[in-house]
């Protein structure tokens, strides 16, 4: 598959904001206004572009999932919920 393009980012922008409003899927706080975000992809694979790997997240905590353990278990499990939701 594909990097994310600004199609699928179009298309995917309204299911994220359904299930988490403006939220980050990281830290789980408020994306404030004229905060930088990024569409991040849950299991640090850029090219798997599937709904249930996406989330909105602070482009600061979308850096440091990286090296967050805690974070990475976040991501991953919230995979495995959507996948077993049939998202």
């Amino acid at each position: 598959m594909k990097y994310l393009t600004e199609k699928l980012k179009h298309q995917a922008l309204p299911i994220l904001l359904q299930e988490f409003g403006f939220n980050c899927v990281l830290c789980e706080k408020p994306i404030e206004k004229g905060q930088n975000y990024d569409f991040a992809h849950l299991n640090d694979n850029p090219r798997d572009n599937r709904f249930e790997n996406l989330g909105l997240a602070h482009h600061v905590c979308n850096v440091q999932m990286i090296n967050d353990i805690d974070m990475k278990f976040r991501a991953k499990d919230l995979i495995r919920q959507r996948e077993e939701a049939g998202f």
